[in-house]
């Protein structure tokens, strides 16, 4: 096994910007940082090419352009210049596992220059062993991409069950009746926590971040807590999520909230972190989630832009408009959507096993 820089075994190219008015909508790809843009013309490269990101929040991304194709001035292109072929989906793969954080310059906005990248290592096996790892590597990443897609349409199958029978929210098109959010719910954060208060163990703090993935449906391993004597006076002053509560982050334009759906204790962050009280009298919270939902994927901006950072407050959301459909509606929506829900977790828990499968595959690939 030999260990080469990339620039022994390649000529490493950056090219000048392509001007936007220069882009269309037909002809050869144009592949820009880590995705593809729009289209020009001309191309430079008839072959798929491997890109390294050069510049921003997506330095040392990778990407690999395709056949045709035209790569812009924010990437640095990998062409094989030995007489030994190499198998660009290994050169895709090895550099996904490779660290740049040796070649990475810049603080503010963080880079990488040709002769930096020029040093970066990677261990070349023989050509035959290249395509052995790429097939492997292959066949996970499109099972991957399969279920994600799957997933992606359970989440667009629960937002067409939604408008079609409640209409447009922002809109109200069905002409439900309105009211405002904090005439049917309370709306508040939480008592503040001070860090000294913080311990090791007992019951789970909740900053914004694990609210965010708690809204995604994502894992989370909790890592500051309170103790059970904090948790109980909290509870007694000022009130602890229940069930049917919804807790959302503060900046929230995508929709991630986390509905409270057992009585496991834990607190949560004030200010950066909002709490919705639901009264199963007035609403149902799957229905009231999913409205916000919607109502923040098309008017989150005008919604939050009164405020520093486009936060929501809590009066901002007190005085959204909820339309109220019958209540037995907004239930037999609730039931559609945890079967929805439920079929969406199978399919995260299939994906997080293909995940670990392909971190495992190429651990297993790249630890020569």
């Amino acid at each position: 096994m030999k260990i080469y820089k990339l620039g022994e075994i390649f000529d490493l190219k950056q090219w000048k910007h392509l001007p936007l008015d220069k882009l269309s909508d037909t002809w050869y790809s144009v592949f820009w940082a880590n995705w593809k843009i729009w289209y020009y013309h001309e191309y430079m490269y008839e072959t798929p090419v491997v890109l390294v990101s050069c510049r921003g929040a997506k330095c040392w991304a990778i990407n690999m352009t395709e056949k045709q194709s035209w790569v812009t001035w924010n990437s640095i292109a990998l062409i094989n210049k030995k007489e030994e072929k190499i198998d660009n989906r290994y050169l895709y793969y090895v550099l996904v596992w490779t660290t740049f954080n040796n070649v990475i310059s810049g603080s503010a906005q963080p880079q990488i220059i040709v002769s930096n990248l020029k040093t970066l290592q990677i261990p070349l096996p023989d050509l035959t062993t290249q395509h052995a790892i790429a097939d492997k590597l292959d066949q996970i990443q499109s099972l991957i991409e399969k279920k994600k897609q799957v997933i992606q349409h359970t989440d667009e199958l629960a937002k067409s069950v939604f408008l079609e029978m409640f209409g447009d929210p922002v809109t109200n098109e069905k002409g439900w009746e309105v009211k405002k959010l904090g005439e049917i719910c309370d709306v508040w954060s939480s008592k503040r926590v001070f860090v000294d208060d913080l311990v090791e163990y007992w019951v789970p703090f909740y900053r914004w971040t694990e609210v965010w993935r708690l809204g995604a449906n994502q894992d989370i391993m909790p890592t500051l807590f309170i103790t059970k004597d904090h948790y109980k006076r909290l509870k007694e002053e000022r009130g602890v999520p229940k069930v049917w509560d919804l807790l959302m982050p503060s900046i929230c334009p995508d929709g991630r909230i986390f509905r409270v759906e057992n009585n496991s204790p834990f607190y949560f962050k004030d200010g950066r972190v909002l709490r919705i009280s639901v009264n199963k009298t007035n609403i149902d919270s799957i229905y009231l989630k999913n409205i916000l939902k919607e109502i923040f994927r098309s008017s989150y901006w005008s919604i939050a832009s009164w405020t520093t950072f486009a936060e929501l407050k809590i009066f901002t959301l007190k005085w959204i408009n909820i339309p109220l459909p019958p209540l037995s509606l907004q239930e037999k929506f609730a039931d559609i959507i945890t079967d929805i829900e439920a079929q969406k977790a199978k399919h995260q828990e299939v994906l997080k096993d293909l995940e670990e499968l392909y971190n495992q595959q190429m651990q297993e690939s790249f630890s020569f």
